[in-house]
C-alpha cells in the first residue's frame, strides 16, 4: 500500500504543483510573474537562501521569514548610515558639510563621490547639514531601494497552504516554472 501511495505522489505531485504554481502566478502582479517565469533559478536561490539562512528543518514559517527580512532591512540601514556616522567628526549626531568634506578628502574617488552625492540627497532641507531625522529618512530609503520584501512572493508558492515554505515546495515551483505554461 505504501508503495502505491509513493508512486502516486511521485507522478501526481508535479501535476498538482504545476496547477498550484499557475494559480499563484495568476495572483501576482504581471511584472512579478514575468520576472519569475524568466528566471526560476533566481527565485529558487532567493527562497532557499531564506530557508537555509533563517528557517529550520528544511522550511521556514511566514513569521520567521518576516523576522529575517526585518533583520536584513536593519542591516541595510546600518550600511547606509556608516559613511555618514564616520563623517560625524565631533560626534554630535549632526553631519555638517565641513565634516563631510574633511572625510571625503581621505577617500578614493568612487567612495568620495558616493559620500558627497549621498550628503546632497540626505540634506533634505538644504541647510548644509544632515540631522538625525534626515539620516534616518535617508537610511530607510536606501535600505528599501537596495532590496524590498520578497517573503510575500515566496509564500505565494506555499503549495500546501500550511504557512510554511519548504525546500520541496521551492524545488517543485522551480521545476514547474522551468517547464513553462
Amino acid at each position: 500500500m505504501l508503495r502505491w501511495v509513493l508512486v502516486f505522489w511521485v507522478f501526481a505531485f508535479p501535476v498538482v504543483a504545476q496547477e498550484a504554481v499557475t494559480q499563484a502566478l495568476a495572483a501576482l502582479p504581471e511584472a512579478q510573474a514575468k520576472r519569475l517565469r524568466a528566471d526560476p533559478d533566481r527565485f529558487a536561490a532567493g527562497a532557499l537562501r531564506l530557508i537555509y539562512g533563517s528557517g529550520a528543518a528544511g522550511g521556514i514559517s511566514r513569521a520567521e521569514a518576516e523576522a529575517a527580512e526585518r533583520i536584513d532591512l536593519a542591516e541595510r540601514r546600518a550600511r547606509a548610515l556608516g559613511p555618514f556616522l564616520q563623517s560625524d567628526l565631533d560626534n554630535d549626531g549632526v553631519v555638517g558639510r565641513d565634516e563631510v568634506l574633511l572625510r571625503a578628502a581621505s577617500l578614493g574617488v568612487d567612495a568620495r563621490a558616493r559620500l558627497l552625492l549621498g550628503f546632497a540627497a540626505a540634506d533634505a532641507d538644504g541647510d548644509g547639514s544632515v540631522s538625525a531625522v534626515e539620516l534616518r529618512g535617508m537610511a530607510e530609503a536606501a535600505a528599501v531601494r537596495r532590496g524590498g520584501s520578497r517573503a510575500a512572493e515566496y509564500f505565494a508558492f506555499d503549495l500546501d497552504a500550511d504557512g510554511r515554505l519548504t525546500v520541496e515546495e521551492v524545488e517543485a515551483v522551480r521545476g514547474a516554472l522551468a517547464a513553462g505554461p
